[in-house]
């Protein structure tokens, strides 16, 4: 059946609509409606939005209405995808990866705005997938995230909140820059660290500290029948804690009276001055 002028037009807009959401396979019930008599833009998106291929297409709503999140409506929804497409595809993710529609459902159902996105795209960017093979090696020791679905977790908001993926970062951070120097970190101890308050940099000082004088210290502890290990290291130089502090610096002193007088440089002289941690 032939179009009149008017129901033409009206089709011409809503399927150009339609198309334009994603959603090309409604024109024929489109043409259906306009047939029946229907001519008015409101009542046929009404109408349309009731099939099966507009919910799925637009399936983020739902869940907003069982958060009692208020529904977006078509030219909104499009609008925070193509932010979200905007966002990830400006961090270089690989093609196919979070570029489809179905993909952004959890972000809008979660009202993840713009900004924590990039917050999460760029902590999985410079932390996972363009960072030194240490880290995701600890990334994937200290959470379980392997290559094939690490960057996925860190943009699930179900998974991590944008805090707990900060955290989980820095904890991270901490435990690269120890695998950096040869040292291995638990996550818990590392979990500690960043709950103090431990910066990246500070973490990055320490242990290159620790590296270069463990054995050394070990050693000073043992000729003076005690021991001093890494965790009394990490302890005095990350934690701040005064008894290991005084006890390095005693045995320090102590190693440098024994040598006193005999000439020559001891095993203390290249020890970090320990008021950079006090």
């Amino acid at each position: 059946m032939a179009l009149t002028k008017t129901q033409q037009s009206v089709y011409d807009l809503m399927a150009r609509t339609l198309k334009d959401w994603g959603l090309g396979t409604l024109v024929a019930d489109l043409k259906k409606l306009i047939i029946a008599g229907d001519t008015a833009p409101d009542t046929l998106a009404l109408a349309l939005s009731g099939t099966d291929a507009y919910k799925k297409r637009f399936a983020a709503n739902e869940l907003r209405t069982k958060k009692g999140l208020p529904q977006l409506k078509p030219a909104e929804y499009i609008a925070a995808e193509e932010q979200y497409y905007n966002i990830l595809s400006s961090y270089g993710l690989p093609k196919g990866f979070y570029d489809q529609h179905a993909d952004f459902t959890q972000f809008i159902a979660n009202d993840v705005s713009p900004t924590e996105l990039e917050d999460r795209v760029k902590i999985a960017s410079e932390q996972y997938l363009n960072a030194a093979p240490q880290a995701r090696e600890v990334w994937e020791r200290y959470f379980g995230l392997s290559q094939g679905d690490a960057v996925a977790h860190m943009l699930d908001p179900k998974r991590y909140s944008a805090i707990d993926l900060q955290n989980k970062a820095a904890q991270v951070g901490i435990g690269t820059v120890a695998q950096e120097q040869g040292i291995t970190v638990s996550q818990q101890r590392a979990q500690q660290f960043q709950e103090q308050g431990v910066s990246l940099a500070q973490a990055q000082k320490a242990y290159q500290d620790i590296a270069g004088t463990q054995l050394t210290d070990q050693s000073i502890a043992q000729r003076f029948g005690t021991t001093f290990g890494l965790t009394e290291e990490e302890n005095a130089r990350l934690l701040g804690q005064g008894a290991d502090i005084e006890k390095l610096k005693t045995l320090q002193g102590s190693e440098q009276g024994l040598f006193e007088g005999h000439g020559g440089a001891n095993e203390s002289s290249n020890a970090p001055n320990l008021s950079n941690y006090l």
